[in-house]
C-alpha cells in the first residue's frame, strides 16, 4: 500500500514533524442549548472504542473534565509520522475538519466513526451526553459531517489518508429525526472520485449549497441542495493553490478555504514548509464561487483548519507544522490579510482541529503532541500527549491563553465548543 500522509510538518535539519444500539426511545429530556452551553467536546477517535470527552467550560474559559462517553463505534486510531522520521504512530489520522458536528439547537452531537464506517448521534442532557443511534455512513472512512435544519451529509474519504488503497470518496445524505435517528435520503449518495483526499464537507449559511474540498486533486466541489435534501449536479472549480483542506462560511456567504501545498517524499505526501495560503470566495446566487482573495500566504507550514470569529472580522488557522495559530483580518467585502500569530504551545504541538464558542469569546484548539511541544520529540510519543488549548478572543482578534487541559490521546480529531 502506498503511504500518503499529509501531516503538515516543520522541516528542520533532522525532522519534518507534524511539520447497536437502537435509538433510546425511552423518555429522556434532551435539553439542547440550555444544557450544552458552556461545554467543549473532543472526539478521541480511538480504534477500539471511539469516545467523546466532555468538558465543562467556566465563565473564565477554563475547562473541567465532566464525562467520557462511547459512540459504540470505532475510530481510525493513530496516524503515521512523515519522513524522514521513523515509522512511529502520529497524530492527525483523519486529515479532515468537522469530524463532529452539533445541531444549531444544541440537542444532538453527530460523530464520525471512521474505523467502523458509521455515524453516531448523541443527545445532549444536563449531565452530559447519551448515545441515541448509530447508522452506516453510506461509504468508507467517514471523516466530515455537515448538517443544516435536519439535513445531514457525510463525507466518506474512501480510504485512510495514511495508506492510499485507491478508494473512492463519496457523500451520503440523511434526515435527522426528533429522537436522533438518521434516515437515508433516496438517491443522495454521490461519488467524488478516486484518491481525492477529500477533507471537508459543509453547508452554506442558508443550506441551499453544499461544498466539498479535495486535497489531492486540488478541487472544490459545489452542489445545489433542494428543500428536501436532494442534490443537484456537482460543479467543480480548481483551487487557487494546491491542496485545499479546511473551509468555513461567514454568514454573508463569504467562504474561506485553506491551502497547504504538499510534496511527495518516499511515496508520502507532506506539507511544503512555510507555503500555506488561504483564499476567500463569494458564493453567488447561481451557485458559483467568485474569488475575493487569491492564496494569501500565512508563511506557515500546514495551515489547515479554519474558523471565523463570530463577528466575521477575523479567521484563525491551525498551523500544524509550525506550532502556531495564524490570525487573518477579514474585511467587510471578505478580503483577507495576515494580521499575526499565536503560539499553540510549542513548535511540536501540532495544532489541528479548532472551534469558536457561540458567544464568540473563546477559541479552543486540539494540540495532539503538546506534551512534547518544547523539545525535539521523544518517539514514540506517549499516547495521551495531547491537550486542549483555550484562548480568549480579544476585540482586535488577538488570542490570550486562558486554559490548558491534558490527557488527550494524540489520535484525537474533532472538537465542538459551546
Amino acid at each position: 500500500m502506498k503511504a500518503t500522509t499529509v501531516f503538515r510538518t516543520t522541516l528542520t535539519a533532522i525532522a519534518v514533524i507534524f511539520s447497536l444500539v437502537s435509538p433510546a426511545v425511552k423518555a429522556v429530556a434532551f435539553d439542547g442549548d440550555d444544557a450544552e452551553r458552556g461545554r467543549v467536546y473532543v472526539m478521541t477517535n480511538a480504534a477500539a472504542d471511539n469516545t467523546v470527552i466532555v468538558f465543562q467550560r467556566a465563565e473564565d474559559g477554563s475547562l473541567t473534565r465532566l464525562q467520557e462517553v462511547s459512540t459504540q463505534g470505532r475510530g481510525s486510531g493513530v496516524g503515521v509520522l512523515p519522513p524522514p522520521l521513523p515509522p512511529n504512530p502520529g497524530p492527525d489520522p483523519l486529515q479532515s475538519q468537522d469530524a463532529m458536528s452539533m445541531t444549531a439547537d444544541g440537542r444532538f452531537l453527530l460523530v464520525a466513526n471512521a474505523g467502523s464506517n458509521e455515524i453516531s448521534v448523541l443527545g445532549v442532557t444536563r449531565t452530559g451526553l447519551q448515545l441515541l443511534s448509530k447508522t452506516a455512513s453510506g461509504g468508507t472512512f467517514p471523516v466530515s459531517i455537515a448538517q443544516h435544519r435536519g439535513i445531514v451529509y457525510v463525507l466518506n474519504e474512501g480510504e485512510s489518508p495514511d495508506h492510499a488503497i485507491g478508494g473512492t470518496a463519496n457523500i451520503a445524505g440523511f434526515r435527522l429525526g426528533s429522537r436522533g435517528e438518521l434516515d437515508p435520503i433516496a438517491n443522495s449518495n454521490k461519488a467524488i472520485g478516486v484518491d481525492t483526499g477529500s477533507s471537508q464537507i459543509l453547508f452554506s449559511p442558508s443550506g441551499d449549497t453544499l461544498v466539498v474540498t479535495e486535497m489531492f486533486t486540488n478541487r472544490i466541489d459545489v452542489f445545489s441542495v433542494a428543500s428536501d435534501g436532494t442534490l443537484g449536479t456537482m460543479s467543480t472549480i480548481p483551487s487557487n493553490n494546491p491542496t485545499p483542506f479546511g473551509a468555513a462560511f461567514r454568514e454573508d456567504n463569504v467562504l474561506a478555504v485553506t491551502e497547504i501545498d504538499v510534496i511527495t517524499v518516499n511515496g508520502r505526501r507532506m506539507g511544503v514548509p512555510n507555503a500555506s495560503t488561504m483564499s476567500s470566495y463569494r458564493l453567488m446566487h447561481d451557485g458559483s464561487l467568485q474569488t475575493i482573495s487569491h492564496a494569501i500566504p500565512s508563511n506557515r507550514t500546514g495551515s489547515c483548519w479554519i474558523r471565523f470569529s463570530r463577528n466575521g472580522r477575523f479567521a484563525y488557522t491551525g498551523d500544524t507544522g509550525s506550532g502556531t495559530i495564524s490570525i487573518f483580518a477579514v474585511s467587510q467585502q471578505g478580503e483577507l490579510s495576515l494580521q499575526g500569530i499565536a503560539s499553540s504551545g510549542g513548535a511540536f504541538s501540532g495544532p489541528i482541529d479548532m472551534d469558536v464558542t457561540p458567544d464568540g469569546r473563546f477559541l479552543y484548539v486540539v494540540t495532539p503532541f503538546a506534551l512534547i511541544a518544547h523539545s525535539p520529540p521523544l518517539l514514540p510519543a506517549p499516547i495521551n500527549a495531547g491537550r486542549v488549548q483555550g484562548y480568549r478572543i480579544q476585540n482586535d482578534g488577538t488570542l490570550i491563553p486562558v486554559t490548558t487541559v491534558g490527557g488527550i490521546p494524540f489520535s484525537a480529531q474533532g472538537i465542538v465548543a459551546r
